[in-house]
């Protein structure tokens, strides 16, 4: 090493004179000797010459795996075993969400060589599961359209030379970096859920996130509509619930849709929620709080309302759980509450109840007396491979005879209260470790008991605490699922590609980790077990790519690559016959439905259907073991016997000959109306459609008339074209000269305007229209 003359920084010896500034100040090439104007340096006996860029660097940069030559000649260098094809102009075009298209040159040493007979492997590497080959590929471009949105490629081209029935791979000829496709439109938000708010004109909308965001999602959008109200808001992404509240009573239809940068996403399943009238109005304005050792009572003014048949009092604040009473209005007006800590401020609210809703809230704050606890200090701790911890302590030290501190540690706020003490100490300090996993966030408070034979009576408590543990390689992989892909004609038909996809243990990983996969299933010689492993990497979510046979149950697991890492929870996938789709159902009379669907590519299908009543089995899911409704060989089936107001759940799925059934459909859920003479209604995932005799009637009486209106339309447009041409004929024979053959109409021509003839515009005199 050598130190810089100025800024001192220090370089390499063999750095100096290497034709490149490598000091911030460029002492190392000054008193070097310059080569004249179009010629190379000379290098030393340890240095290699990028020709393109006119400088040497060192020997051992080659075959680094790096690029230090603008044109890769320290890494295509014939000891790196390139062999002399290389693969340049690598260009990439035409990026979209789903693929792009990659373009090339011919290697000069190839294209010099008429005979040579050779083809291209085209390699996808993504990121972070396995890669997709595509060979053999000729001419000069590759069109990827098989990709995920929002994800990275790498693409590698490598040359193949063909030699009569072998082929010989040049290993590594062209790299392009990192090629990020654009986003998509998600998958619709799941699970939407409503309910009523705290105000009975408020309602509340839960949700879970799309299944396949395919991009980073930026926001949801929540629909409130009814007869004559629609209301659409926009929450943050990472919100997955609303509050819409001044709402009146009525039916109304939820739905929500997730957005990208791609798009929004298709409306979530239709719910339906009839906010009903309450009956009471006033609110209960007299009531106080007061407090006796660890208890508090709350007292009230009955209201003189007829319609209130009792009253709900909730505390909360101190603990997670909310405590709740539910007096009649026939007891005495008062709650208790206890055990209540010291020192620590609670939300107490009441409302009359009736029986047809709850009237509006009335809250107050109340701060207990007493002494709280001290700050509590919680630290997470990783003392070996197997060891994580959780530590607590804080300053107390006075301790009286008999008491103790106990200690609540959960995932779920919900959870944390004097009834749900883990361990108890009485020393200031607590050390958990059974039960504490990587990467899991956890809420503990610290409790003060006077007795410890005593547990729930509570003279003090910490705050509410929340910790994250640390980065754990061994941690089993979570979310562990599969996709069976589309069939493919040109793919093997006894194959199917499945992705199996898992999140990682932490979504913040600290280092790169190895994956481990494991395949079992069972064939006629007995069990089998392959394994199968991804490179490391540090994304949170991860797939892998499996061919695997039809018709085999098989069951996957996936762990860190590393000694003593533990299995995900095992995953089960058969791969029997895939699920009917475009399942729709339409009501008809007589308390009919028809099902139709898009009939599966089998030499014999047989399809079974169920209809489920959501009505009386709202958890009710198609089984093996539940019976179908009926049997069908044909893509269409008629359901009897269904009841009206009722809301039914349709499923179709293959029947097998061994009494099992293929992939269920996705259900189509709908309320039964009756029908007449045709379908009365259907509902779509995303809106509902009512379509009756009136209606039909109405729709067609406005078709017709537009049809009219354009007819009419295009027959004065003809008969004006036609006026005009014969207008134009006989305007041109009045001027015709049979000497020439041609009519010469000037500038001068007069034209009587009443005349109807068209108007010639665009010539002068000494540039007259001759019509021949």
């Amino acid at each position: 090493m050598t130190r810089c003359g100025s800024s001192g920084e220090c370089i390499q010896l063999d750095w100096i004179c290497n034709g490149r500034a490598d000091c911030f100040d460029g002492s190392d090439e000054r008193g070097c000797s310059t080569p004249p104007p179009g010629q190379l340096p000379v290098c030393l006996p340890d240095q290699f010459l990028c020709e393109k860029d006119g400088y040497c660097i060192s020997t051992r940069l080659l075959c680094d795996g790096i690029f230090h030559c603008s044109d890769m000649a320290d890494e295509l260098h014939l000891l790196c075993g390139g062999g002399g094809y290389v693969v340049k102009n690598i260009d990439v075009k035409d990026v979209s969400s789903r693929g792009f298209l990659v373009t090339w040159s011919t290697p000069a040493d190839l294209s010099s060589q008429p005979t040579v007979k050779f083809a291209y492997n085209v390699t996808l590497n993504t990121r972070p599961a396995s890669a997709l080959s595509y060979y053999p590929v000729y001419g000069n471009s590759f069109r990827f359209q098989d990709g995920r949105p929002a994800t990275q490629y790498t693409v590698v081209i490598e040359v193949v030379l063909l030699n009569g029935s072998a082929s010989q791979l040049i290993p590594f000829r062209g790299l392009i970096p990192l090629v990020t496709l654009d986003e998509d439109r998600p998958s619709e938000p799941s699970e939407v859920n409503v309910t009523r708010g705290a105000d009975p004109r408020a309602i509340e909308i839960t949700w879970r996130r799309p299944r396949l965001p395919n991009g980073v999602l930026l926001s949801y959008r929540v629909t409130v509509t009814s007869n004559a109200f629609r209301l659409e808001t926009s929450v943050p992404a990472t919100q997955m619930f609303a509050i819409i509240d001044d709402l009146k009573p009525a039916r109304y239809v939820i739905t929500v849709r997730a957005a990208t940068a791609g798009g929004l996403s298709n409306a979530s399943a239709p719910v339906e929620f009839t906010l009903a009238e309450t009956g009471i109005n006033d609110r209960v304005t007299q009531f106080n709080v007061s407090q006796e050792k660890d208890t508090l009572y709350v007292r009230w003014t009955p209201l003189s309302d007829p319609a209130v048949t009792g009253y709900r009092v909730t505390v909360e604040g101190g603990f997670a759980d909310i405590l709740e009473r539910n007096p009649s209005s026939s007891d005495a007006p008062v709650c208790t509450f206890s055990p209540m800590p010291n020192g620590i401020v609670y939300l107490i609210s009441i409302r009359a109840v009736g029986a047809n809703g709850e009237g509006p809230l009335n809250s107050l704050t109340f701060t207990t007396r007493g002494t709280r606890m001290p700050n509590v200090s919680p630290i997470a701790r990783h003392y070996n491979d197997d060891d994580h911890a959780i530590e607590l302590s804080w300053n107390y030290t006075t301790l009286a005879n008999g008491a103790c501190f106990g200690l609540s540690l959960a995932t779920d706020e919900r959870h944390v209260h004097p009834r749900s003490v883990v361990m108890t100490s009485l020393l200031p300090s607590f050390r958990i470790t059974d039960g504490i996993d990587a990467c899991q966030v956890y809420v503990m408070r610290v409790w003060l008991f006077p007795t410890c034979e005593k547990e729930h009576f509570v003279a003090a408590c910490s705050e509410l605490l929340q910790l994250r543990t640390q980065f754990h390689p061994r941690a089993p992989p979570k979310e562990v699922a599969f996709q069976q892909k589309t069939d493919d004609e040109d793919e093997d038909p006894d194959l199917i590609q499945v992705n199996v996809t898992w999140a990682a243990a932490c979504e913040l990983i600290d280092e790169p980790v190895p994956y481990l996969l494991e395949l079992k299933w069972a064939e006629p010689t007995g069990p089998k077990t392959r394994f199968f492993s991804t490179p490391p990497t540090s994304d949170a979510r991860l797939w892998y790519q499996f061919d695997l046979d039809d018709g085999v149950n098989y069951t996957v697991r996936v762990s860190a690559k590393v000694g003593g890492a533990m299995w995900s929870q095992p995953l089960q996938i058969w791969l029997g016959v895939p699920a009917p789709s475009q399942l729709i159902a339409v009501s008809g009379p007589n308390n009919t439905a028809t099902l139709r669907w898009s009939a599966l590519h089998l030499p014999h299908p047989v399809y079974a259907v169920w209809a489920i009543d959501l009505t009386l089995q709202p958890d009710q899911l198609p089984s093996s073991s539940s019976a179908p409704s009926l049997l069908t060989s044909d893509s269409v089936a008629t359901l009897t016997n269904l009841v009206v107001g009722h809301r039914y759940a349709f499923y179709v799925a293959a029947a097998l000959p061994d009494g099992k059934f293929g992939q269920y459909s996705n259900p189509w859920t709908m309320e039964y109306q009756r029908g007449v003479d045709g379908p009365a209604s259907y509902e779509t995932s995303g809106s509902q459609v009512v379509i009756s005799k009136s209606n039909a009637l109405g729709i067609a009486l406005g078709v017709c008339g537009i049809v009219t209106l354009l007819v009419l339309a295009l027959g004065v447009i003809y008969c004006r074209y036609v006026r005009l041409q014969r207008s134009f004929l006989a305007f041109t024979s009045s001027h015709y000269d049979h000497r020439s053959g041609t009519t010469t109409l000037g500038h001068n021509d007069e034209l009587d305007p009443a005349d109807d003839v068209p108007m010639i515009q665009g010539f002068a005199d000494d540039e007259p229209l001759v019509v021949a």
